[in-house]
């Protein structure tokens, strides 16, 4: 993905930033001559700040022109280097008006108090499409063979049961799936869209020659990704077969526990489950790696980016960290703990404290098949340490709602997520870790973890840099 920001760092001046143009040369350059074929998206969740908060976003039209304009610059700069084009990266995010994120990766844009999420959702849509469909016509005026397709979050909706009831919700639920499809590939509004906005009353702002432009501008492709899962399923299976060009990988799958409210809002609890999990019987059991392998999956030593410059050689257990805390499994340590802090073990062999029975309500990603393996696991050795499990499987968008949501902070103490880090700076930690961010769901809230956190950041050099984030791993 090219970002926005390297090219026009307002978003809407009128000549490029040359050094971020020669950035992508110099990218594109290194691919072909290794024979890798680029395929970029344009908008990847990047959109310039200012535009953001001068403009509304997606809200104003006068963005759609912006957008346009960064994209005939991108064609005409590569247009003998980059054939494969994509306008907008999951541009359906934000159909899931409930979570207020997704409006703002998407399209900068905030709702403010009052206003019909879907109202809003239509109006920043229609611009959205609109920007597309002209930065489609652009490309192909530029260069003819040009493919240029569109990103959708695509998860699939199946009816409960044959009840027409259920079918038809699920009908109506795919609907939400296939409406930002249907417009980049068919070139006009779906009959059940125009539907909603006549019963609602809803203004998209179609003007005169809007219609033209959006049946002008429509994609040549769909991608298909291939999820991480399955790739793992193909190592698991040990075809020997197959050739698995391996490399560096910077995800990191983390259990986050809910510091906000109920029994993890113990800081002393909390470092007993962290004692309470066997972290290495979880890898064994998912990945099934050999010691030829095991440089494809371990268990890190601390939250942190894996492909840090500086910090990747302590998360990936390489270095050691004088004063960190790795949480090796300890049964004893946990039950210690939580002994200290009152929970003591009840006539049915789960602690209690007070009266309140100590189960953990674990939110559980559906159809991962990495939960298969990890919450046995939870369940069998938090059972040891005297605490109930209960799992609880949910859609992603869902579960990214409920966290993130502070009004349904009661009904969830624990989850699991993935987290990719976009390059190899330590930075990636503050959206997860400092008080307030955007990503950060488990709450936390510790003010010189802050302070590390921004000194670490706001510095020009790297050595101090580095050392203020190892302080922030131990913190």
């Amino acid at each position: 993905s090219i970002a926005w920001t390297r090219i026009f760092p307002k978003g809407d001046e009128l000549v490029p930033n040359e050094e971020g143009l020669k950035f992508y040369d110099d990218l594109f350059d290194e691919l072909l001559k290794y024979g890798i074929e680029p395929v970029i998206t344009l908008s990847h969740f990047e959109l310039p700040l200012h535009i953001a908060r001068e403009y509304g976003g997606f809200r104003n039209r006068k963005v759609v022109d912006f957008f346009e304009r960064f994209a005939k610059v991108c064609f005409e700069r590569y247009k003998d280097k980059v054939k494969y084009w994509m306008t907008f990266n999951e541009i359906n995010n934000q159909m899931d008006t409930n979570n207020p994120l997704f409006f703002w990766t998407n399209s900068g844009v905030m709702l403010e108090e009052g206003e019909d999420p879907q109202d809003i959702l239509y109006k920043v849509a229609h611009n959205e499409l609109l920007a597309s469909a002209k930065a489609v016509i652009a490309g192909k005026e530029i260069n003819p063979d040009f493919k240029i397709g569109c990103m959708v979050s695509h998860v699939p909706i199946y009816p409960y049961s044959c009840k027409p009831d259920d079918i038809m919700a699920a009908e109506e639920g795919m609907r939400q799936r296939y409406f930002f499809l249907d417009v980049h590939c068919r070139g006009h509004y779906p009959s059940y869209a125009l539907k909603e906005f006549e019963r609602k009353g809803y203004d998209i702002g179609m003007q005169e020659g809007d219609a033209e432009i959006l049946a002008k501008g429509t994609v040549d492709y769909i991608p298909d990704v291939t999820d991480a899962d399955k790739i793992s399923s193909i190592i698991q299976s040990k075809n020997k077969d197959l050739t698995l060009d391996s490399y560096n990988g910077d995800r990191t799958n983390w259990l986050y526990l809910n510091t906000a409210d109920g029994p993890c809002k113990d800081q002393a609890f909390r470092q007993a489950l962290a004692y309470g999990i066997d972290r290495q019987a979880y890898m064994d059991s998912y990945y099934k790696l050999d010691e030829s392998d095991e440089v494809m999956a371990y268990v890190p030593s601390s939250f942190g980016n894996l492909i840090s410059k500086t910090c990747g050689s302590i998360v990936t257990r390489k270095e050691k960290l004088d004063g960190l805390n790795t949480y090796e499994y300890s049964p004893e340590k946990a039950e210690q703990l939580l002994d200290d802090a009152g929970w003591k073990v009840g006539s049915d062999g789960i602690r209690e404290k007070d009266g309140e029975r100590l189960s953990i309500r674990f939110l559980s990603i559906k159809e991962k098949d990495n939960m298969d393996s990890m919450i046995p696991i939870l369940q069998k050795d938090w059972q040891e340490i005297e605490i109930e499990l209960k799992a609880n499987t949910m859609e992603f968008n869902t579960i990214n709602s409920t966290i993130s949501d502070d009004n349904t902070l009661g009904d969830w103490d624990a989850g699991w997520i993935g987290f990719s880090n976009g390059s190899p700076e330590d930075t990636g930690m503050n959206d997860l870790l400092k008080s307030k961010a955007v990503d950060n769901f488990p709450r936390l809230s510790d003010l010189q973890l802050d302070a590390d956190l921004d000194a670490g950041t706001y510095t020009s050099n790297s050595e101090q840099s580095a050392q203020v984030f190892k302080q922030a791993m131990i913190v």
